[in-house]
């Protein structure tokens, strides 16, 4: 897959979680996490995509190609950019404390001083700076407890030829991107630029007379093999199957937002509705909720067929480790 996109919105399971129960066998709730900080040398490590801001699992020889887009933030405006003077000053306590100490996280650091988040909201001057270090590549995660971060410094984190190694060119850095997409995606749509760089690797695939797709020239065999019949299943609100909405409405003529950051009032599927598919095709929509303390996975869809919304439901809800399942009225 390239990467995996994390995210800590725990609705009925994490993101990344539900992006992987599909695809690997037998994958557990926080498997990835395990996979992330447990394994010595570490073989994974989490940043942010180059000129996407999206925070994903990647392998740590991929370090290399986003070590210029760390360096780049330490000079830009806004948030993760260059540090204010109270931030610089904080940072050197919280870089020497670390080196001395090892990994810390926004709890070790008293400082009632307050600073912008990326948000737009205000947190401990702690916290912004950590995550500013972290945005520059002079921090990595070394441990989440809960999704909070305790950071250390990257030599002690990365193995010695992965943190040496020469940080990739601005060409390849490009090259890498869209390269990651199509991992990702499988179909995606590329701009003359982008095009350029993957030409020779590349196969244009057309749906219904739409404007072209591209895929690796190396997944054309799958693309012609004949549906097969398959379980229906949930797909989580970010997965690659549907990430790119222009694509997902060409491919799968199904319309799909995730709404988590849309009013309530202007939902149209609801907070964490997951698309459901079933025989080749995406046929609604279930909007699922977890209610721990009662044990009970919660759920409203615009999916007639009962049987098949509960088949998919008995599924989420072993993952998740609940008992029972309770349908609502979509209206």
């Amino acid at each position: 897959m390239g990467y995996v996109q994390m995210d800590p919105i725990d609705v009925c399971g994490k993101m990344h979680d539900l992006i992987l129960r599909n695809r690997i066998p037998n994958y557990r709730p926080d498997d990835l996490i395990r996979a992330l900080y447990e394994p010595q040398p570490r073989e994974l490590f989490d940043h942010y995509i180059p000129q996407r801001g999206i925070l994903v699992a990647l392998p740590v020889s991929d370090h290399r190609f986003i070590a210029r887009a760390m360096q780049r933030r330490r000079k830009r405006e806004g948030y993760g950019g260059a540090l204010d003077a109270a931030q610089q000053k904080l940072a050197r306590i919280i870089l020497r404390r670390i080196k001395e100490e090892g990994p810390l996280g926004a709890a070790d650091f008293a400082n009632a001083e307050r600073s912008q988040t990326g948000w737009g909201t205000t947190g401990t001057l702690a916290k912004t700076t950590l995550d500013k270090l972290f945005f520059h590549g002079r921090l990595l995660v070394s441990r989440r407890e809960k999704f909070r971060r305790f950071y250390d410094l990257p030599e002690r984190i990365l193995p010695k030829e992965i943190h040496q190694a020469r940080p990739a060119t601005p060409r390849e850095e490009a090259r890498w991107l869209v390269m990651e997409r199509l991992r990702q995606r499988r179909l995606i749509r590329l701009s003359n630029t982008h095009r350029t760089l993957v030409e020779k690797i590349i196969q244009p695939v057309r749906v219904d007379g739409s404007a072209p797709l591209y895929c690796l020239k190396d997944d054309v065999p799958i693309f012609e093999q004949p549906i097969r019949s398959r379980p229906p299943l949930l797909v989580a609100p970010l997965d690659p199957v549907v990430y790119d909405r222009a694509v997902t409405r060409t491919v799968w003529d199904f319309d799909y937002t995730w709404e988590v950051y849309t009013p309530p009032a202007k939902r149209l599927r609801g907070y964490y509705a997951l698309p459901l598919i079933a025989e080749g095709a995406i046929i609604g929509h279930v909007d699922p909720r977890a209610e721990r303390a009662t044990g009970t996975l919660v759920a409203r869809t615009n999916v007639r067929d009962e049987a098949m919304v509960h088949f998919v439901l008995q599924d989420l809800r072993k993952f998740l480790g609940l008992s029972e399942i309770r349908l609502e009225s979509a209206n």
